[in-house]
């Protein structure tokens, strides 16, 4: 299928504050199963391919949670990713303040 008709979405998780990438996050996309943040790739992940369109300009909305060893865990619900862009997203962790 035509790369223009596919919704992609690409995310970065940070450490709030200061911005360090959290290489081996995990992302959730509408609770089915995550995805691990790669190694030494800034806290990006790879780019995820969400859906794919009869056509151009499809908006769908997804439910992204990430998650990193003793960091609170960031819930952003209804990012909307359009067919033919790739999305990027910041999603910054605050530490947490109790021990896990």
């Amino acid at each position: 299928m035509d790369c223009e008709k596919m919704g992609r979405l690409m995310v970065r998780v940070t450490l709030s504050g200061c911005g360090l990438p959290l290489d081996g996050a995990k992302i959730y996309i509408n609770n089915a199963g995550y995805i691990t943040v790669p190694d030494d790739n800034g806290g990006f992940s790879n780019v995820i391919t969400l859906f794919e369109a009869d056509k151009k300009g499809v908006k769908n909305l997804f439910d992204l949670r990430a998650e990193h060893g003793n960091a609170e865990a960031l819930v952003c619900n209804r990012v909307p990713v359009t067919s033919g862009y790739l999305t990027i997203w910041n999603m910054p962790l605050e530490k947490s303040k109790s021990p896990k």
